[in-house]
């Protein structure tokens, strides 16, 4: 059972239990129309996905394929709303697909997403918004049957609160592994991929920097790097700029609507992957790449590697590596995951 919460005043507790009931109201609805689309084979919308990859490809993707197919809906009948080209992540699942950079500029995309984080206090999409409905109504959604991500939130909190064990998730979520085309760029034969940023558990210092810089160094010295660095600043995480060595590659030209699907294509054909702790190396294990992940600070919910660990196991897929880059040995570590002689 979930544990007890504490308010500071009955005006809160009220406005909790309107939350609540709010979000538990809508995520009813939804499911019991899924089931009606499931048996007369109505249209289906799932999204907008407008939060963080992490989320999506380890929790939201997976919680689909289960629920859809539970209810009998096929994929001919589903169409899913994402962003950056992140169609090739729902293969299998839905065969339509609907980029949200294709209903709204950049710059009015970028504003609108602000606007929902700043009033939702993150980036959780736990209720339904402004932004969620005026995305629905470009994409001509109408009056098909939606899958909002807050089914996902809602049936999973428990489990990353601590409050519901593996088996609960193992039930609501079927990890399978993706298979994106090929890219539309030239790679070298052997390369390891990277995506070094900036985050809350690994933030922007000198050492980071430093760390980051030298192992990268080294792996290049042995094997040539590819970057999967955009900047496009999407998000709230800064890319670290690490050209200047021969070997390392940084991608050019990303767009916005096709940033995701070029660096999954890319990071598809890596011989292994060194990334900051998140959402990217999680992507790592749907594409069978080995995975390093960094952290310097310890304030990650073990939750989500405990996941990761969990879909590695069913897809036959090697697991992400948390690396401590303050831990003596770290640098070993990550070369040894990558395939790389320190």
């Amino acid at each position: 059972m979930p544990r007890p919460h504490h308010f500071a005043s009955p005006s809160a507790f009220g406005a909790a239990v309107r939350f609540e009931a709010g979000v538990r109201g809508h995520r009813w609805r939804m499911e019991r129309a899924l089931a009606r689309a499931g048996r007369t084979g109505d249209r289906v919308f799932v999204g907008p996905w407008l939060s963080e990859i992490g989320f999506e490809v380890l929790y939201w993707i997976p919680l689909l394929r289960a629920l859809l197919e539970r209810n009998g809906v096929k994929p001919a009948q589903v169409t899913a709303i994402s962003r950056g080209g992140a169609g090739d992540w729902y293969a299998g699942l839905a065969d339509g697909y609907v980029d949200v950079h294709d209903l709204m500029g950049r710059d009015e995309f970028l504003a609108a997403q602000r606007s929902r984080v700043g009033t939702a206090g993150d980036e959780k999409q736990m209720q339904l918004t402004s932004l969620d409905r005026e995305l629905w109504r470009r994409a001509g959604v109408g009056d098909s049957t939606v899958v909002h991500p807050l089914v996902m939130y809602s049936r999973l909190r428990y489990w990353w609160a601590a409050d519901a064990g593996a088996d609960e998730l193992r039930r609501r979520c079927d990890w399978r592994p993706f298979t994106p085309p090929e890219p539309s760029r030239e790679l070298p034969a052997r390369f390891v991929a990277a995506k070094p940023y900036f985050s809350a558990c690994f933030p922007e210092t000198p050492a980071n920097r430093r760390f980051v810089a030298e192992l990268l160094g080294r792996i290049a010295d042995c094997v040539d790097v590819v970057l999967l660095s955009t900047g496009l600043r999407l998000d709230q995480h800064a890319e670290m700029d690490l050209a200047g060595h021969e070997r390392v590659h940084s991608l050019s030209g990303l767009a916005a609507r096709t940033n995701l699907a070029e660096q999954t294509r890319v990071l598809a054909r890596a011989d292994a992957f060194v990334s900051t702790y998140g959402g990217p190396a999680y992507l790592g294990a749907f594409l069978g790449v080995p995975a390093v992940g960094l952290v310097s600070l310890a304030n990650h919910n073990p939750r989500h590697l405990e996941a990761a660990r969990m879909a590695a196991a069913a897809m036959g897929a090697p697991a992400p590596v948390l690396v401590d880059v303050d831990e003596a040995g770290a640098t070993a570590r990550a070369h040894e995951v990558a395939g790389v002689r320190a």
